[in-house]
């Protein structure tokens, strides 16, 4: 390897760019093109005298750019001719390179939406949560090549990307063009810089969204230093066109080194230093030769210390142990290269090392213990950190997680040593420190039917960097996206944006983000999308009812006044309707009918009981529909009447049954043999409602519910709490506790006649289109039938003629309270034989009167009536027993129990 004399200084050029603020792009291509034109300056002396060797004294001849230098395989004498030249300024051999070898390995499996918890350890997950996951980013890994077919690492090769040729994302002295590895450490070490399986979520990488690129020179047999040289120099221009920066890796991860190689290798300086002066980060591993010796057992060549960061050599911690303690194998420092302190000590930083589980050829995953793992945990985060900084070179970024890494529990040096650097890097920290501003906040995006071709985009201004510190209107700004490409942008401060020549009907997506005037910093971005003129599809009716019979249905629903974006809808056309799904009318509406109360009226073609649902259209061509309401059975017509006559299943032209059955269990029901059956089997409730029926209008009719109900029968008597409890639906959708029967032995069947009119309805009203009648038990859970309750003989309508034996009590009666114990709401029902004045009062358990419930004339009857746990001064009373007695006349009284508990 014979290095020239005449080199560009790159160190010089570095901080001229530096105080240029050279934006990358220029950057790289001034570096570039200054490393390609001194050595196309310089070279032809050198180049020509070997050309001029007789053929058999020189073999190979290879010149490079990247540091102005050729490879001569010749003879000795030419060598020797070729030390004396006075353009000459250092010559090596072109030795052998071979990979920090790992110290411990084992086979891993996949876990399925887990991330490893290095990852999280160095605070990548932070990153993460505000959308920080190395898009649009590039890493590289300079190893032993990388399974390009991994589940976890193939969506991301760059290769794969359209237009992206594999010779400008693959670099192989062989010559192959699509990725292997010929070990398995390089498609590990990229695993940790980018993985991410895209099937079972399992993230092994830092920067799970940046794409990769890598070379196969370390272990390939062909490891020579030329051919690693010959990768650097690939990396600063993949696709030959200095312009071009797309192609250019953010950082490179080297885990290899050269055992032959002086501690202050010249070539190794002058090339590390000419790729970070073209913006990329150079990432070493710090060895695993710290076990004996333990001071400066750096690997070469990054042992090299031109600045703090260059090179930057990764040492290792354990993760897997809280205290966070340094991985006993991590080489240490100081460097033997010179320099005054900081300078001296290595490693710069560390990483976790031990057992970190990343990917392995064949689609595998592999636990690796070794330096070399550590590494790309920092190319990652460069990754990460790239994304929010682009401007920002690979060594700008590489000092910030320098100067913010943190101790850890287990570092009992204060400070900078040569074990932990400047300890474990986090990736937030030096986030922060980057001085990015925070995101704008409350994007907004809107349009409707008045602005069909612009769009109004509103947001909040960031008023901070994320390190807290204050951003003044004046020293950003706004850059604005639309569909991902950037259109426009508008000083801090303005907080709005019209769009417009915009394309009635079509989604837009934005994005906006913050960037600070003076550093370039950028933001995250924030999104919104919306529709050009508003969305097209307007909301559904809303409010549907159905009433009517199998001859004639009524509906009523309220039209939509917006489309499901929110936006006002101004074209109205009309509500579909739909019988069993099948379309069959449209109620047609002018556009000034939105958000009206509607109704309207249909005479299906066969009577019948039918689903029926609606839709609302607009007027366009063609229509756009909403999503449909909910579906309504046509009402059942009154008077209902069963009798439970055939054992099984209940009639489903009535009833919509979950669990009940009808069977011949009951004791001596009113129709024999069989009745309704209502018990715990198999989840220790029953639920049995009537079909929708329509009650509209028959407010004072005398519509009552009627039927016999029996607890125990021939089966299991239900204990006090496994009652049984009626419900009526209001036209709120409310069910309503109208009659409870606690749980006891069998008695004969009891006969309960319930006045539609008389028992309260809740917020809602009784006498609507779809009210229905629920039936309920509850009773222990179990594969055989217990808690057992049966109903018969269930009539529902207006009695015709005179009232007769079985429409009213034959006795006086005061049940229990249920529930009991309550809070705050319990409910007494009585029965009355004859007409006659009624008390009902509650007592305490000293006898002090609580609270009167009734104190009128009733007529004979069933009687519901709630106490809500206050006294007649509308006071709360406390927790406690209270007595509530029944006084009819001078023909009856009866007291009984309960419990309030607050």
């Amino acid at each position: 390897v014979v290095m020239l004399a005449d080199q560009v200084d790159n160190f010089s050029l570095a901080q001229a760019l530096y105080s240029r603020r050279a934006l990358p792009a220029k950057r790289a291509f001034i570096v570039i093109t200054a490393l390609q034109e001194k050595a196309a300056a310089t070279q032809n002396r050198l180049l020509a005298f070997l050309s001029a060797q007789p053929t058999d004294k020189v073999l190979q001849v290879k010149p490079f750019w990247v540091v102005n230098m050729v490879m001569v395989e010749a003879m000795p004498e030419v060598i020797e001719a070729i030390r004396l030249r006075e353009d000459v300024s250092f010559m090596d051999v072109d030795a052998v390179l071979d990979w920090d070898r790992p110290t411990d390995e084992s086979p891993a499996l996949s876990i399925p939406n887990g991330s490893e918890i290095g990852l999280r350890v160095i605070h990548a997950d932070k990153l993460w949560k505000r959308g920080i996951t190395g898009a649009g980013r590039l890493v590289m890994g300079l190893d032993t090549g990388v399974d390009g077919n991994h589940p976890a690492l193939a969506d991301r090769w760059r290769g794969n990307l359209p237009g992206v040729p594999a010779s400008a994302a693959w670099f192989d002295p062989d010559g192959s063009n699509f990725p292997f590895d010929n070990n398995s450490h390089g498609t590990h070490t990229v695993g940790t810089m980018a993985g991410l399986d895209v099937v079972t979520h399992d993230t092994i990488g830092v920067a799970f969204d940046a794409y990769w690129i890598a070379a196969r020179t370390i272990g390939a047999g062909g490891d020579f230093t030329t051919n690693n040289i010959a990768a650097y120099q690939w990396a600063m221009d993949p696709d030959g066109d200095p312009n071009t920066i797309d192609d250019m890796p953010d950082a490179i991860g080297c885990s290899w080194r050269d055992p032959t190689a002086g501690d202050c290798n010249p070539l190794y300086e002058s090339i590390f230093t000419a790729v970070e002066a073209a913006g990329i980060a150079i990432v070493f591993s710090a060895g695993n030769q710290g076990g004996a010796p333990n001071s400066s057992t750096i690997t070469r060549p990054k042992n090299i210390n031109t600045t703090l960061v260059n090179t930057f050599a990764t040492g290792g911690i354990n993760a897997l142990n809280q205290d966070l303690p340094a991985y006993v194998n991590t080489s240490k420092g100081p460097s033997r290269c010179g320099g005054v302190g900081s300078e001296l000590i290595k490693p710069e930083a560390c990483a976790p090392a031990v057992s970190v589980r990343s990917a392995v050829p064949g689609g595998g995953y592999g636990n690796k213990t070794g330096t070399s793992m550590a590494c790309p945990h920092v190319v990652g985060a460069i990754a990460l950190l790239k994304q929010v900084a682009p401007h920002l070179t690979g060594a700008e970024i590489k000092l910030a997680l320098y100067q913010t890494a943190r101790e850890t529990p287990a570092d009992n040096y204060p400070g900078e040593d040569n074990t932990y650097g400047m300890g474990l890097i986090d990736v937030w920290a030096a986030f922060l420190s980057l001085g990015a501003p925070e995101p704008p906040s409350d994007f907004l995006a809107y349009s409707d039917y008045q602005t069909p071709t612009s769009m109004q985009l509103i947001w909040h201004d960031p008023t901070q960097l994320v390190t807290g510190d204050t951003l003044q209107p004046d020293a950003f700004t706004i850059f604005i996206k639309r569909d991902s490409v950037v259109i426009d942008s508008v000083p801090g401060g303005t907080g709005q944006y019209l769009d417009t020549g915009l394309n009635d009907g079509q989604l837009y997506s934005y994005e906006i983000y913050a960037r600070v005037d003076s550093t370039d910093f950028i933001s995250e971005s924030v999104q919104a999308s919306w529709i050009a003129g508003g969305s097209p599809i307007p909301n559904p009716p809303v409010q549907f009812s159905v009433a009517g019979n199998q001859q004639q249905v009524f509906f009523r629903w309220v039209n939509p006044a917006t489309n499901v974006d929110g936006t006002p809808m101004d074209d109205f056309a009309g509500i579909n309707l739909y019988q069993n799904d099948a379309l069959v009318f449209t109620f047609q509406r002018p556009p000034a009918d939105t958000g009206q109360i509607d109704s309207a009226s249909y005479t299906p073609a066969q009577p019948g009981y039918y689903n029926w649902r609606l839709t609302a259209v607009d007027n366009e061509t063609p229509s756009n529909e909403s999503a449909p309401t909910a579906t309504l059975g046509t009402p059942l017509s009154l008077p209902i009447q069963e009798s439970f006559a055939v054992a099984g299943n209940p009639n489903p032209g009535i009833w919509l049954n979950t669990t009940t059955d009808v069977n011949d269990r009951a004791d001596n029901p009113p129709s024999a043999p069989y009745a309704l059956n209502l018990n715990g089997q198999p989840n220790g409730e029953d639920i049995i409602d009537l079909k929708p029926l329509d009650l509209t209008g028959m407010e004072g009719s005398g519509v009552m519910l009627r039927y016999a109900y029996q607890p125990q029968g021939n089966g299991n008597a239900p204990e006090e709490n496994d009652s049984l409890r009626v419900y009526f639906k209001n036209d709120l959708g409310e069910w309503i506790l109208v009659k409870a029967y606690a749980g006891t032995t069998v008695i004969p069947f009891q006969e309960e006649v319930i006045a539609i009119d008389s028992v309260f309805s809740g917020s809602g009203t009784f006498f609507h289109g779809q009210f229905q009648v629920r039936f309920r038990s509850t009773g222990g859970a179990g594969n055989f039938p217990n808690d057992d309750w049966f109903i018969d003989d269930v009539f529902l309508g207006i009695p015709v003629g005179i009232a007769t034996d079985r429409q009213l009590p034959q006795k006086f009666s005061l049940s229990r309270n249920y529930p009991n114990p309550f809070n705050p709401l319990t409910i007494v029902n009585y029965q009355l034989s004859i007409d006659n004045w009624v008390t009902l009062k509650v007592y305490d358990i000293l006898g002090r009167e609580v609270k009167t419930l009734v104190n009128e004339h009733k007529a004979a009857g069933n009687y519901t009536v709630r106490w809500d746990g206050r006294d007649d001064a509308g006071q709360p009373v406390s927790s406690g027993v209270y007595l509530y007695r029944l006084k009819v006349g001078n023909h009856f009284v009866q007291t009984r129990k309960m419990m309030l508990v607050r």
